[in-house]
């Protein structure tokens, strides 16, 4: 999906939540509702970190703007640089 959509400067809020297949069954309402009670709006700043590597997921992250790299122990997998094994 990211490559759809790099030259575009801003997506409706809509038009990100149509993508996520997870909330296919659900009737616009529900998604609605979800998404009027649930969401919260954070920023990070350079290096901060948004989730441990090994931590149980807990929430679902809808990037709307910026960019953010992936580190795992044991190798690169992101646009950022590895962090060695412990």
């Amino acid at each position: 999906m990211a490559e759809l959509y790099q030259d575009v400067d801003y997506l409706e809020p809509g038009v990100v939540v149509a993508q996520l297949n997870f909330l296919q069954d659900l009737d616009g309402e529900d998604v609605k509702q979800i998404f009027t009670q649930a969401v919260k709006d954070i920023q990070l700043h350079g290096r901060e970190l948004l989730h441990a590597q090994d931590e149980p997921v807990e929430y679902v992250w809808v990037l709307l703007d910026g960019k953010i790299g992936e580190v795992r122990r044991g190798g690169r997998t992101g646009p950022a640089a590895p962090v060695p094994d412990a």
